[in-house]
C-alpha cells in the first residue's frame, strides 16, 4: 500500500490530540493546530466529526488559516469551566473590544482567514456531552445561554497602510451557532469584502448578527465615529430568536455601509419593552427583525416574520430594498409572558426621518393568519421624511376586512417632507418636485 499523502499545510485536528468524545478540553489542541499551519504559511485545519469541548480564551483564528469541519457532524461546545473574562468568539480574531492588528510593520498579510462547515453551541451549565439521552446528542436547546461568548468574532485591523493588499477578506459559511451572546459579529476595520453565506443562527441574548459597531462601542462612542465592517456580502442567513435578555437588539443589526443581504431571514426575535418605547429612536430596534443603520446597503428578497418588535427598522438612508416583507410583526409567541410587550403594537415596517434617500421597490407588509394577533400598521414613516420612495408597496391582513385597514396601511406620525413618492396598494401620494430632460445643440437630453 502507498503511503498516505500529508500537505504540512493541511492537518487534521485528531493529530494534536483533540478529543471528538468531548471528554477532555480540546482548546488548546486546535489553537496548537492553527498556530502551526500558520507558522508555516497557512493552510487548513480539519476539525472531523465529533463533540469537541472548549473553554475560554478560545480559539484565536489567524493568518490564511482556514478551519473547517464535517458538517453538523462536527459540533464545538463552549462550556462554562473557565470564567470569561471578555467578550469575545469561539472562533475570533481579536475581542468584542480590542481587535486583532499586524504584528509586522511592513509586511503583507493578507488574513484569510476563516470557518466553515460546523455547529458551534454552548454549555454554560457545564452539563453531560457523553449522555445519549442530554440534550448535547438529542439537538436540545438548553435552558441557559452564554453571556460574552460570540460564536465567530471578526474584529480585524491592519495599521500598516503600506501593505499591498489591506483588507482581510476573512471567510465564514454553513455555520450553526446556539445559545451565545451573540451569533456573528463582523466588526473591524479591515474585516472587509466578506462573502457570507449559509448561517443558522438560534437563541441568543443579544443580536444574532451584528454587522459593524453599534453606537456606544468602546471604540465608536459616537455616530460621527466609521462603525467599520463594511462591503461584506451576505447571502441566506437565518436569524432567529434573538434578544433573549429583553434588551434592545434587533435579530439582525446592520451599521456598517455597502453591504448587501439576498434572501435571508430575521424572525422570532422577542421583545419585552410596551408600545410607549419602541416609537422612540433609541428603542425602536428592541425585538425587531432587522436594524438598517447604515447607509448605501442593498437588500434583496430578505424577510422580517414574526418578530415581537418592528418587522424592519430603518434608522438612515440612501439604501436599497428590492422584493422585502415584514410579515406578523408584535407577535404573540413571541412577547415574554408578564412583560410589558403586546400584540398589535409594532409595524411591519418603521422608516425613520433620518433615513433620506431610501428606495422600496415592492415591499410587502402581510399578517397571513387570521386567528393570530399581529402587526398594527403596514408602514410606519416618521414626519418630515425627506427623499422617500416606496414604489408598488402592498399591506395585507387576513384578520380584518379592507375596509377595517384604514388608517392601519400607512401612517405618516405628521407631514412629510420633500421629495416623497408613496405607491402603497390604491395610495398614490406625491410630494414631489419634478424635472424634465433638457435638450442641448446637436439631439442630445441631459439632466
Amino acid at each position: 500500500m502507498a503511503p498516505e499523502k500529508t500537505s504540512p499545510m493541511a492537518v487534521n485536528a485528531l493529530n494534536y490530540d483533540a478529543d471528538p468524545t468531548g471528554t477532555k478540553d480540546s482548546t488548546a489542541a486546535i489553537q496548537k493546530a492553527i498556530n502551526d499551519v500558520a507558522a508555516r504559511g497557512g493552510g487548513s485545519v480539519e476539525i472531523p466529526g465529533g463533540i469537541y469541548r472548549v473553554t475560554y480564551p478560545f480559539i484565536e483564528l489567524k493568518h490564511r488559516v482556514e478551519v473547517f469541519g464535517h458538517g453538523q457532524a462536527t459540533r464545538i461546545i463552549a462550556t462554562g469551566e473557565k470564567t470569561v473574562e471578555f467578550t469575545t468568539g469561539v472562533f475570533h480574531t481579536g475581542t468584542y473590544s480590542v481587535p486583532m492588528t499586524n504584528p509586522n510593520e511592513g509586511e503583507n498579510k493578507p488574513m484569510r482567514m476563516g470557518v466553515r462547515d460546523l455547529f458551534i453551541r454552548t454549555n454554560p451549565s457545564n452539563l453531560s456531552l457523553s449522555d445519549p439521552n442530554g440534550s448535547f446528542w438529542k439537538e436540545l436547546h438548553t435552558t441557559s445561554l452564554m453571556p460574552k461568548v460570540v460564536g465567530v468574532l471578526f474584529h480585524t485591523e491592519m495599521p500598516d497602510k503600506s501593505s499591498n493588499e489591506p483588507d482581510a477578506v476573512p471567510s465564514l459559511s454553513n455555520v450553526e451557532i446556539w445559545g451565545t451572546d451573540i451569533g456573528v459579529a463582523i466588526l473591524g476595520k479591515d474585516d472587509q469584502g466578506m462573502k457570507v453565506h449559509n448561517l443558522r443562527i438560534r437563541k441568543a441574548l443579544r443580536q444574532g448578527l451584528l454587522v459593524g459597531k453599534p453606537v456606544g462601542h468602546p471604540l465608536r462612542k459616537s455616530k460621527d465615529q466609521n462603525a467599520d465592517g463594511a462591503d461584506n456580502k451576505f447571502s441566506m442567513i437565518d436569524v432567529s430568536g434573538t434578544n433573549q435578555s429583553g434588551g434592545v437588539y434587533a435579530g439582525i443589526e446592520v451599521y456598517a455601509s455597502q453591504t448587501k443581504f439576498e434572501l435571508s431571514s430575521s424572525w422570532y426575535n422577542h421583545r419585552t419593552l410596551p408600545k410607549s418605547t419602541i416609537y422612540s429612536p433609541e428603542n425602536a430596534h428592541a425585538g425587531a427583525g432587522w436594524l438598517n443603520r447604515g447607509e448605501r446597503n442593498m437588500y434583496i428578497g430578505c424577510t422580517a416574520q414574526e418578530n415581537g418588535g418592528h418587522g424592519w427598522v430603518l434608522r438612515l438612508g440612501k439604501s436599497q430594498f428590492i422584493g422585502c416583507l415584514g410579515e406578523s410583526s408584535s407577535f404573540e409567541g413571541t412577547l415574554i409572558e408578564g412583560r410589558q410587550a403586546k400584540p398589535m403594537e409594532a409595524a411591519n415596517w418603521y422608516i425613520m426621518k433620518w433615513a433620506t434617500g431610501l428606495r422600496l421597490v415592492a415591499p410587502r407588509s402581510h399578517n397571513p393568519k387570521d386567528d393570530l394577533k399581529a402587526s398594527l400598521y403596514g408602514f410606519y414613516i416618521e414626519g418630515g421624511t425627506n427623499d422617500l420612495q416606496i414604489i408598488g408597496g402592498s399591506v395585507i391582513d387576513e384578520r380584518m376586512s379592507e375596509s377595517n385597514l384604514k388608517n392601519r396601511r400607512v401612517c405618516a406620525a405628521g407631514p412629510l417632507g420633500n421629495q416623497v413618492i408613496l405607491q402603497i396598494d390604491a395610495l398614490q401620494y406625491q410630494k414631489f418636485t419634478t424635472e424634465t430632460l433638457k435638450e442641448l445643440p446637436g439631439g442630445t437630453w441631459v439632466y
